[in-house]
């Protein structure tokens, strides 16, 4: 019997290769697209759960209460992890990280990398195992050294990387002690250098240190203690540490390893949008499936009758139907295996990934992808299968089914849904859009074209005191060269993602609250805002070399201004640090600028002057104005080696491209939701491109009728289309309150948001009407232009 069924399958297949074909393509890309988002969720979802501890770890943070609300800071003070694992017996282990860039040299090869510093619990907290070296005693000895297999490649080759010397920062050697297996990307620990931080150069000026805090801290739990204890004993442990007025306004948090990632990238919520437009393309490709099916199934009414007169039974019928549906059904889902398979380099690319499909090796993926056909298979076939074959032989055969309810009214309904999803998926995608170009092409408060930006400081020479020297002479020869329209030295710069992350305690004069304000700070010359074109409202800028300015003035932002409840702030005394012993005096305020994306809201800022050679500053700034950007960049890379170090690559980065890849998340949101756009829209075409081939092929002989009575082309077109686009503009009527909802909701996440437009709705309305309207009427013209002597000569 199940040979039967094949091969009457594979005969209805081939007998209408375009409705199998429209069914089958439509399928097998919305089963592609399912796949390729899937992946990329599921990779965004279980970041670091491969842990195998990962449910017992947490990272240690602070939650800062202000006058104006709380504020979440991640750094914490060197002494803490001894201090917890001393105090809790519900710490099982702890580790410190921070990362710093520092030049490694070793044998003739010399590159700025990337390097951890961390304490060995952290390779017995995390799955880190070494592929060369001890697992359990990473870290022989104090100045040994572990990297990735990367780095082993790079400064090794085939050579084997265990004993050799690399000399980092210039003063002190690390011997190779073991090299790490690939972590996998979905992992928040990155780590291409580990080393430990009780090497590091002045640890022990900090190891008892409670003020300076620059470091994270992960605290692993002992089996059967909760977080939630934990987090009830901080509030005597902080009073302990430091006094109870910092308890007061200052809670511990357990951040959750697994939650890490999401919290500082927001990438479950863009997994979640991906993974509900995927769903809604298979959605559209499901209904285009129900609809065929549906539709032919009235092709087959005889055949149903013919089969019931010889004897054939319901339950026969039932299973007949629904197998051929799962076949074809697993048809696509083969072809969109190997679609996802053929388009997964270019989606890694595009997302900087390294998603694999291994079907055979996840037995979970497979049982899931047949699951999903299977499921698809069985509702689409449900109609045929369980209405047509209900019905006595008799019945059939005397044509008393046309007219029986149920199969139009059900496509009907399912081209409302099908348009209705399609245009949510485009007014969505346009509006996400609109958002994107509105944050990157809105007033950012300071001029960022032109301006290249080199990080660098003396602390990254060999010569701390003769680098200082040299960068000087380079930046002062930039200012003579034509084509350099100014330079500017800084601690921090706008776009750069942490930048802005230092903070320091301050009570502005006439501030009555116990508390302080928690406020950001940074580092800036007298070049700082003429090169970026930020404005002074109020006062003046700082004089160049006043060692006045450096010691007793500060300039904050306009932010700050309010934040502080002033009027103006020139004149006005702020006191700085924890006991506020340290004062400066506001000399002028400069209109907000955003440091960061228009995502979030300007914060308020102070900044202190420091001369261009000083060694808290971690970037130049160079404005060029040259037309011939080439032969600039030439031109500065000789005066680096020239005058700074030929042996160091002079390293740098347009500020309007680095600002721009705040938004890189968004962008691909946008990149991906408009292709599935656009794919969406084919899908929900070819389903319409098949209904309407199918309807026009039922009625033929009414259509041959009504030209016989003079019934124009016009008249017919008309005919033919109405019904579906009256679907049409039943869908966009329910797609757009969905719509305009959904995005609402995801505007309310950006402190700076465009307003949603009525012609946005009304774009995306006409855009599936036009799609409907060309497709149904191809058939259209096709079924007016035929013959009526043909047509009824056929019937």
């Amino acid at each position: 019997m199940l040979k039967n069924y094949l091969k009457i399958a594979f005969r209805n297949i081939w007998k209408r290769k375009g409705y199998s074909l429209i069914n089958i393509t439509g399928l097998s890309i919305g089963i592609a697209v399912a796949i390729l988002i899937t992946l990329y969720a599921v990779n965004e979802l279980t970041y670091d759960q491969f842990h195998e501890n990962a449910d017992d770890i947490y990272m240690v943070y602070k939650e800062r209460i202000t006058p104006t609300g709380t504020q979440d800071t991640y750094d914490t003070w060197v002494p803490l992890k001894m201090e917890m694992e001393k105090t809790f017996p519900g710490v099982k282990r702890a580790a410190r990280t921070f990362n710093q860039n520092v030049w490694m040299e070793t044998g003739t090869k010399k590159f700025q990398e990337i390097v951890t510093y961390t304490d060995p619990e952290l390779f017995e907290m995390l799955s880190l195992p070494l592929a060369l070296g001890n697992t359990d005693n990473p870290f022989p000895a104090l100045q040994s050294i572990v990297i990735s297999k990367e780095i082993a490649k790079k400064y090794f080759g085939d050579e084997d990387p265990l004993g050799k010397v690399f000399r980092l920062a210039y003063v002190r050697d690390y011997v190779v002690s073991g090299v790490m297996e690939e972590i996998p990307q979905n992992s928040s620990f990155q780590i291409d250098m580990a080393v430990q931080l009780e090497s590091a150069g002045g640890y022990e000026d900090v190891k008892e240190n409670w003020r300076s805090s620059f470091l994270n801290t992960y605290i692993q739990l002992r089996e059967g203690y909760s977080a939630e204890e934990l987090t009830e004993q901080f509030p005597s442990f902080i009073a302990k540490i430091w006094d109870q007025e910092t308890a007061d306004r200052t809670n511990f948090k357990l951040l959750p390893l697994t939650e890490m990632y999401d919290r500082f990238n927001n990438s479950d919520r863009y997994a979640y949008i991906l993974l509900a437009i995927a769903l809604a393309v298979m959605v559209i490709a499901g209904i285009n499936f129900m609809n065929m099916a549906t539709a032919r199934s009235l092709e087959r009414v005889r055949e149903v009758g013919m089969r019931k007169a010889l004897g054939g039974q319901r339950h026969q019928l039932v299973l007949q139907f629904l197998g051929e549906s799962v076949f074809v059904t697993f048809i696509a889902l083969i072809i969109g295996i190997g679609l996802a398979e053929t388009l997964l380099p270019m989606f890694n690319k595009l997302y900087n990934l390294e998603l694999s499909l291994n079907l055979i090796e996840n037995g979970r993926a497979m049982l899931a992808l047949m699951g999903a056909g299977i499921f698809i298979g069985l509702i689409a076939g449900s109609y045929p299968a369980f209405y047509l074959s209900r019905f006595s032989s008799t019945e059939v055969l005397r044509g008393q089914i046309d007219n029986k309810p149920g199969g139009f009214n059900l496509r009907r309904v399912l081209v409302t849904v099908q348009f209705a999803v399609t245009i949510v998926i485009i007014i969505s995608t346009l509006i996400m859009r609109n958002q994107v170009q509105f944050m990157k092409s809105s007033d950012l408060g300071f001029q960022q074209e032109n301006i290249l930006a080199i990080p660098v400081s003396a602390s990254d020479f060999e010569d701390e005191e003769m680098a200082a020297k040299q960068l000087a002479t380079f930046k002062s020869e930039l200012v003579r060269k034509q084509d350099v329209a100014a330079v500017a030295s800084s601690r921090a710069l706008p776009g750069q993602r942490f930048s802005f992350n230092s903070f320091t305690f301050a009570r502005p004069e006439g501030w009555s609250d116990e508390n302080p304000l928690r406020m950001r700070f940074t580092h800036v010359d007298h070049h700082f805002f003429e090169i970026y074109g930020i404005k002074l409202s109020q006062g003046r800028n700082f004089r160049e070399g006043s060692q006045q300015d450096m010691e007793e003035h500060v300039i904050v932002n306009r932010a700050a201004v309010e934040e502080f409840g002033w009027e103006s702030a020139e004149g006005k005394v702020i006191s700085l640090g924890s006991s506020g012993d340290r004062t400066v005096t506001v000399i002028g305020t400069v209109d907000n600028y955003h440091y960061q994306s228009l995502q979030n809201e300007v914060d308020p800022v102070i900044h202190f002057y420091r001369p261009p050679d000083h060694d808290v500053h971690n970037f130049i700034s160079i404005k060029v104005n040259s037309t011939n950007l080439p032969a600039t960049l030439n031109s500065l890379e000789k005066q680096w080696a020239d005058l700074v170090d030929a042996s160091m690559p002079m390293n740098y980065f347009f500020v309007d491209e680095n600002f721009n890849q705040l938004y890189q998340t968004q962008d691909r949101l946008i990149t991906v939701a408009g292709a599935f756009s656009i794919v969406a829209i084919l899908i929900a075409g070819l389903g319409l491109l098949g209904l309407a081939s199918l309807m026009v092929a039922h009625r033929t002989k009414e259509i041959g009728i009504r030209k016989v009575l003079g019934a124009s082309v016009s008249r017919i077109i008309y005919l033919v289309t109405r019904e579906y686009m009256w679907l049409v503009v039943a869908g966009f009527v329910i797609a757009g309150p969905l719509a305009y909802w959904l995005m609402n909701g995801w505007l309310s996440d950006f402190a700076y948001r465009i307003q949603i437009g009525w012609t946005t709705f009304l774009a995306s309305g006409a855009l599936a009407f036009a799609v409907a309207l060309v497709t149904v009427s191809l058939q259209a013209i096709k079924a007016a232009r035929m013959n009526p002597v043909d047509s009824l000569r056929d019937e």
